[in-house]
Order: structure tokens, then C-alpha cells, then sequence
């Protein structure tokens, strides 16, 4: 008869959004496996390999998987535990958002955004002055004023995506001239 070698298949991997859980079990030589991924206790659809990609789905769920072996007409079917809940993925920085243009008081500067995996959904932005918020300034262009004479200016951009934490990076900052 086919069998599991292991008492409980055992799901390893970071349960977040975007990373990959795989199901590590032993079986006899002669048997084949099957999988079936669960979703707070109902069966995911499509979900049949050996690995499973967490979705926006997933997040604040259960998962557990179902091996079945089979061999010679014989089937022996185990569960794994629960993981943890699955918690928000992580939106990875690829490329540092810019602030560019001509650094002078009465000039316009603008703001690119970076570039993250997966995409966000959502971009906002925040001038700083001297590190610090500048009152009002939440477009991805800012003209320079007086106030900004011999500080150094730069842009935070947060990014958004549902099921994914909530992301900020900032840009290198530049002196403002007369």
C-alpha cells in the first residue's frame, strides 16, 4: 500500500503575501503524491502543487495542505497544521525614488517614484525640508521658495497596494541656491 513516511507533512516558508509555502513530506519510493492547498479550511482552486504562491487572498487566513499518496490502488491521505495567519506582503524597493530639476528659489522641482515589486497601486508624496515635512507640499512637483534658500530638499513617496504594507522610501536631498 502507498504511504506517507511522515506522521504530518510540514508546511515551511514566510506566510506573507507574495512569498511561496511549500510542503516538505516523505513518501515510499513507489508512490505518487498529490496536493491540495486549503484555505481556512475550504480547498483553494488551482491550488495543487508541492508549492503555493500566497495571494491578497490569503491575507489574515489559515492554510494547511492535504497530501495524498498513492500507489497499487492504495491511497493514505495527511494534513499538515495550520501555518500562522498570513500576514501583509512587502512592497521591494527596486529603484530609489529622484528628485530632480533645477535647485533655485522660484524653480519647480519634480519627483519620480521608483520602482517596486510587486507594482503599487497608490503613490503619494512628501517634500522635505531640511528632513523635515513642508507644509502643504504633496504633489510630485514643488517650487522652490525662499524658505528653501541653502536647505536641502528632498521627496518621501509612500506606496500602496491592498494586502501589502504600507511603503515609504526617500530621495537623496540637493542644497537649494539663490
Amino acid at each position: 500500500p502507498a504511504s506517507l513516511q511522515t506522521a504530518s507533512p510540514q508546511v515551511s516558508g514566510v506566510t506573507r503575501v507574495g512569498r511561496n509555502l511549500t510542503v516538505l513530506t516523505t513518501a515510499d519510493q513507489s508512490a505518487s503524491l498529490s496536493y491540495q492547498w486549503y484555505r481556512n479550511g475550504i480547498p483553494i482552486s488551482g491550488a495543487i502543487g508541492r508549492s503555493y504562491l500566497l495571494t491578497p487572498s490569503d491575507k489574515d487566513k489559515y492554510l494547511l495542505v492535504k497530501v495524498t499518496a498513492s500507489a497499487a490502488g492504495q491511497k493514505t491521505i495527511r494534513f499538515s497544521a495550520e501555518t500562522g495567519k498570513v500576514g501583509a506582503g512587502v512592497l521591494a524597493k527596486l529603484g530609489s525614488p529622484k528628485a530632480s530639476g533645477t535647485f533655485k528659489v522660484g524653480r519647480t522641482v519634480s519627483a519620480s517614484k521608483g520602482s517596486w515589486s510587486p507594482t503599487p497601486s497608490s503613490f503619494s508624496y512628501r517634500w522635505l525640508r531640511s528632513g523635515k515635512s513642508i507644509s502643504g507640499a504633496t504633489k510630485s512637483k514643488y517650487k522652490l521658495t525662499s524658505k528653501d534658500r541653502g536647505k536641502r530638499i528632498s521627496v518621501r513617496v509612500t506606496v500602496k497596494k491592498s494586502a501589502y504594507s504600507t511603503t515609504s522610501a526617500t530621495s537623496s536631498s540637493h542644497t537649494v541656491k539663490r
